[in-house]
Order: C-alpha cells, then structure tokens, then sequence
C-alpha cells in the first residue's frame, strides 16, 4: 500500500497530466521536449 501511494503523487509531480487540462502548458512543454 505504500508503494502504491508513493506512486501516485509522483504521477501528480510531473506538469504532463496538469498540462493537458491548462492546454498553454501542454504546448510550451511539447516544444521543449522537442
């Protein structure tokens, strides 16, 4: 259970979920993995 728990709001950290829903962030992120 505390894997499991650890692992989900490491999933939250990153701006990749976040970004999808702000929609700006997503495209300056594409651009700079790019």
């Amino acid at each position: 259970s505390q894997k499991r728990e650890n692992a989900k709001p490491q999933f939250v950290t990153p701006p990749i979920k976040p970004s999808s829903s702000s929609g700006n962030d997503h495209g300056q992120f594409s651009s700079r993995v790019e």
